[in-house]
């Protein structure tokens, strides 16, 4: 019976700690802060790959870009061991003007809307909001200097104006505009691993 209670108190100090949020933070490769917020780590099963150790974003996440200017915040919540979008998500220029407020409920975007006109810089992402002739909001989208998507704000409406990416099966597709939930090595930095940025 003794040894049952001690498996029982390590199996509950063990979900305890893999389950209690840790502060990461992700750097420039100059040591600039590029990104910080909570991890959850937690465990689980899969098919294919068998037992998992995941590192998954949970509450408020910030993104900094190279000058250190905040450019932009996201919210996750986390259900059992997954974790998603839930809340606001705002897009700030490199002047600090809030551009674009986005809310998710369980990864899926409920409401966009465009704010001011500036430019969005973060990775190979360019995001332009202009104002145009007819005094409403344009938006082009930029990946690594291509032009991939342009979208017009009319009457309070969003539209898709032209989508310039193209994909194996020819098909039109916009990306996802957030960032993984997930943390990975390359993210954290060159040969470390999670635990030691913990």
């Amino acid at each position: 019976m003794r040894i049952f209670y001690k498996a029982l108190i390590c199996l509950s100090l063990f979900f305890s700690l893999t389950s209690k949020a840790q502060i990461v933070e992700t750097f420039y490769e100059d040591g600039t802060l590029k990104s910080k917020g909570k991890v959850v780590v937690v465990s689980r099963k899969s098919t294919i790959a068998g037992k998992q150790t995941l590192s998954l974003k949970i509450g408020l996440w910030q993104y900094f870009d190279t000058l250190s200017t905040l450019i932009k915040t996201e919210n996750y919540a986390k259900s059992g061991n997954e974790t998603f979008l839930n809340g606001e998500v705002l897009y700030y220029s490199g002047e600090g003007v809030l551009l674009k407020q986005e809310n998710y409920r369980h990864d899926v975007m409920t409401e966009e809307r465009w704010l001011d006109t500036g430019i969005y810089e973060f990775g190979n992402l360019r995001i332009e909001f202009v104002r145009n002739s007819d005094k409403n909001l344009e938006v082009r989208e930029y990946r690594n200097g291509e032009l991939t998507m342009e979208k017009l704000q009319e009457n309070g409406q969003i539209t898709l104006k032209k989508s310039h990416r193209k994909f194996s099966r020819g098909v039109n597709d916009p990306p996802k505009m957030f960032e993984s939930n997930r943390i990975t090595e390359i993210e954290i930095g060159k040969g470390e691993t999670l635990e030691s940025k913990l």
